[in-house]
């Protein structure tokens, strides 16, 4: 009976003891101020999600770098959220993204740019997948193939007329 109750204290002051710290971890990054784009490497004319925390989030905040400009974050489901559009003429190099909060609180992260990746031009026909009508480009029968598929086909139902007759023959 002792040992049933000392586990038991255990496992309450365990249970205690993982709650202070989930209270606690929650008050913590409450506090925190914060700044975060995702993704944060990216091509220029591609589009970047800003997601940051001024403790309370309550509160539009400004967000600032040389790649985008200004952009006011406002909060949604108690985080601060926005989007912005990086020009396609951004030159590639590591930016400074920064938040500045209503209470004066201020946070830094980076986004890095990219160098433009050459465009590719669109395929002309399907791809090969091995003699098919489409990887052809679609034109004219590929007729070695057909003649093989006939001749299956006809092998096949000539086996099916056999047994078929066979059948027939041991039933009588």
């Amino acid at each position: 009976m002792r040992s049933v109750r000392a586990l038991l204290t255990t496992v309450v002051a365990l249970l205690a003891g993982f709650g202070v710290t989930a209270c606690t971890g929650a008050a913590a990054n409450a506090a925190g101020v914060w700044v975060q784009v995702s993704p944060s490497t990216i091509q220029p004319g591609s589009a970047v999600g800003i997601r940051a925390s001024c403790g309370d989030d309550l509160n539009p905040a400004t967000v600032t770098s040389k790649v985008f400009g200004s952009v006011t974050i406002t909060p949604v489901n108690g985080i601060l959220t926005a989007t912005a559009q990086v020009p396609e003429s951004t030159l590639p190099g590591t930016f400074d993204v920064r938040l500045v909060c209503s209470t004066g609180s201020k946070a830094t992260t980076t986004l890095t740019v990219l160098k433009t990746a050459a465009a590719r031009p669109p395929p002309t026909m399907g791809p090969h997948t091995g003699g098919g009508f489409l990887a052809n480009g679609g034109t004219g029968l590929n007729l070695p193939w057909l003649a093989v598929g006939g001749a299956a086909f006809a092998a096949a139902l000539a086996v099916v007329v056999r047994r078929r007759r066979r059948a027939r023959r041991a039933r009588v």
